[in-house]
């Protein structure tokens, strides 16, 4: 796909999500928040998983998750 027929498609996009907040604006968050968000970060985690991004040693996990519970218990 040429970088023209991209820009004419994301155009074309922006028009459409712009008429539809205009007449249903409350709605189109609703279906954005429930819907696309979740949707977007399924993606980015497949993302990070090619770039290498995640640990591989475990241990890390647990001294994040200790470090944590050490700063959330005075407030339980």
């Amino acid at each position: 796909m040429s970088s023209f027929k991209v820009d004419i498609l994301n155009t074309g996009l922006i028009i459409v999500a712009f008429v539809l907040a205009y007449f249903l604006p409350f709605e189109l968050f609703l279906f954005s928040y429930a819907v696309l968000g979740p949707l977007h970060y399924f993606t980015e985690i497949n993302w990070i998983k090619e770039k290498n991004y995640f640990v591989d040693n475990k241990f890390w996990i647990y001294i994040i998750g200790l470090f944590c519970l050490i700063i959330t218990l005075p407030t339980l």
